[in-house]
């Protein structure tokens, strides 16, 4: 889970291109990258569809979105994910970043290093997609663990972000495409 504007938002791995990035499909790969903790994707085993390119409108500024779909049965890497290994890893780095913050260490850091130390993700899971399409387009919010419930309660959390009402949209088409049988009902 990660979110800039919504402490505890369930969301998908994304960020902005940097110079370095030849092309949008690197910049989604270097920031799933990054965002699961510095997992190397071999360069020959990154197979992604471009789903859709989307204007969304967030609490600060418009944001141009390539969403980007990658199956586990062509990707070998992402079949070969371990969560559990993910959120090990995850847990040591909020534990180094929690001792930074006690000793004073991590004010004494450069913005950049601050920002590479501090964890963005709580907590890695898998969600199917037909669950997160469900729980998503519900008219009430519905938590999809103990955390996001405590955090939307803390925040006074009352309704999604516009870009994660945009991307509920987006899912729901993505789920028609693989599901053409199936109609989601909510």
């Amino acid at each position: 889970m990660c979110s800039d504007c919504i402490p505890g938002e369930f969301a998908f791995p994304g960020g902005a291109k940097e110079p370095s990035d030849v092309d949008m499909e690197e910049t989604a790969k270097r920031e799933l990258q990054e965002e699961l903790l510095g997992i190397q994707i071999p360069p020959d085993d990154f197979h992604v569809r471009l789903f859709d390119v989307i204007k969304v409108q967030g609490f600060r500024r418009k944001y141009q979105v390539h969403i980007f779909v990658a199956f586990d049965k062509i990707n070998k890497w992402l079949e070969l994910l371990e969560v559990q290994h993910l959120n090990d890893n995850l847990y040591r780095r909020m534990e180094e970043f929690e001792d930074m913050l006690s000793t004073g260490e991590f004010w004494r850091l450069n913005m950049q290093h601050k920002m590479y130390v501090s964890p963005e993700v709580h907590h890695f899971e898998w969600m199917p997609l037909r669950t997160a399409v469900i729980m998503a387009s519900s008219p009430h919010i519905q938590y999809v663990n103990d955390f996001q419930y405590q955090e939307f309660q803390k925040y006074g959390v009352q309704s999604r972000e516009p870009v994660g009402e945009q991307m509920i949209e987006v899912l729901q088409v993505l789920l028609k495409e693989l599901e053409p049988e199936h109609d989601v009902v909510i």
